[in-house]
């Protein structure tokens, strides 16, 4: 059994047993921004960036994607959505 051999070995064994990509370098996460500001014209977020493949291209294993959604507030947001507010705290 040769080195190359080995780590191909460890590496499926410290998969885990979720079945998704374990690469270290692809992008797994993905932007959205949201204003909830006085003069912004609606609350959705938009996304922002570069979108996250369904599958790696080098395991060809589904990714798990992350979602990080940014939202820019003002002074008038805690009284134009009371509701959310009070949910977050």
């Amino acid at each position: 059994m040769n080195l190359k051999t080995r780590i191909t070995k460890i590496e499926k064994a410290m998969m885990p047993s979720g079945g998704f990509c374990c690469c270290r370098d692809v992008k797994k996460t993905e932007i959205w921004l949201a204003d909830l500001g006085e003069d912004s014209d609606t609350s959705e977020p938009w996304f922002e960036g570069e979108s996250v493949a369904d599958c790696c291209a080098k395991c060809r294993q589904p990714i798990e994607k992350q979602v990080i959604v940014l939202q820019g507030v003002d002074h008038t947001t805690k009284d134009r959505f009371p509701a959310e507010w009070e949910a977050e705290n």
